[in-house]
């Protein structure tokens, strides 16, 4: 970074925030910050584009879990999703939208969690990607489960048990814990 190294500084950092984000998501959540920050002053490009979006939807994954009102995230889900489109990455663009749904639920309503995971679950219909799949049926399992409907929450979850061995280590560790122990935790 002190070199002015935008990429390489911001590829040490995404590693690092990649490392610490089930150890310590406060510290994961500054880290994504600052590699949005150093990416700013990068000209646009792809590989620049791909890091700021990844960035921002991390920024948006952890939000809820710092308690950020879904007002201060809505503009950095809104460059996620900008960039995701810009890139045709539905699979970035449905987990941004599902860890949107999280922040809008820690500070506001599980209606539109729920809304959102579906929104999620939309993006990425008929496109073959089934860890993807199996994460936003985890969380949908959670949200139906925060709006109180139970009968169909109990449904969602016994859906997302069996999917759940279809989490690559990368959608797992995205989430940032177990998602097999999570839903356990759940029914």
């Amino acid at each position: 970074e002190e070199a002015r190294d935008v990429m390489q500084a911001s590829a040490a950092y995404v590693k690092a925030a990649l490392w610490i984000g089930t150890r310590d998501p406060t510290q994961a959540l500054e880290i994504w910050r600052r590699v949005r920050r150093l990416l700013e002053s990068a000209p646009a490009s792809p590989p620049v584009d791909y890091m700021t979006m990844m960035a921002c939807g991390q920024i948006v994954n952890y939000a809820w879990r710092a308690g950020i009102d879904a007002a201060e995230i809505e503009p950095v889900f809104q460059q996620a999703m900008t960039l995701a489109r810009n890139l045709k990455d539905m699979r970035a663009a449905a987990l941004i939208t599902m860890a949107y749904g999280r922040a809008l639920v820690a500070t506001g309503s599980a209606d539109d969690y729920v809304a959102k995971v579906e929104e999620a679950q939309h993006l990425i219909r008929g496109q073959a990607l089934p860890s993807v799949e199996a994460v936003l049926a985890a969380v949908y399992s959670h949200a139906v489960l925060t709006a109180g409907l139970l009968p169909a929450a109990l449904q969602a979850n016994t859906r997302a048990l069996t999917y759940v061995h279809l989490i690559e280590p990368r959608d797992s560790q995205t989430l940032g814990f177990n998602p097999e122990q999570w839903l356990n935790t759940q029914r």
